[in-house]
């Protein structure tokens, strides 16, 4: 008798671990990127991409600047959109759900541009000439930098850690210097 109810108590169990671990494995939240995140910016008149993760098979909408895009994340959970040529503007919100809901505020369109390199990208707006000067009138918001980590990786990574950080007085200092200039250039800032 003890033993049938050992038994039954394992079955009980592993039938309990088998549902949770399929409810674990069907209720995975939408992700993105660390590049698809708050201030980012979108390049202008291109068919930009936005992208990430969900459950294999779970529908996705974006919403952007009024219009919607869908996809379905494949097999390995990645999905994608592509969002019509965009004209500059903003600040404007980003939505994306799936089982989950995801807001990205504060996004521009504009010019993105890749700054890199060693030295002459690492070198700060703090170490360049007249920093207190520069910091002073950094007024300018719609100037964004987006900063990777660094990392060591022996494989190309999918993700990333890094940030957006919006151009003032208080974070201009850990700008690139060469990025910001180029920028404060472009834009008239």
């Amino acid at each position: 008798m003890l033993e049938t109810i050992r038994r039954r108590m394992s079955l009980g169990v592993n039938a309990l671990a088998l549902v949770l671990a399929g409810a674990a494995a069907g209720w995975a939240d939408v992700k993105l990127p660390a590049l698809i995140s708050d201030h980012m910016v979108l390049q202008q008149g291109v068919s930009a991409a936005i992208w990430g993760t969900a459950d294999p098979g779970e529908a996705v909408t974006v919403k952007f600047r009024e219009r919607e895009y869908s996809a379905t994340a494949g097999a390995d959970g990645k999905w994608r959109v592509y969002l019509e040529p965009l004209s500059a503007g903003g600040p404007f919100d980003l939505d994306v759900s799936g089982r989950n809901a995801v807001r990205i505020a504060d996004v521009m369109v504009g010019e993105a541009w890749v700054c890199s390199g060693q030295s002459n990208m690492q070198w700060t707006v703090a170490q360049a000439m007249n920093p207190d000067q520069e910091k002073a009138a950094a007024q300018s918001p719609q100037i964004r930098m987006f900063t990777v980590k660094r990392t060591v990786a022996d494989r190309p990574q999918e993700d990333f850690v890094g940030r957006w950080e919006v151009c003032s007085p208080e974070t201009v200092g850990s700008f690139s210097a060469a990025g910001y200039y180029s920028a404060g250039n472009y834009t008239g800032a």
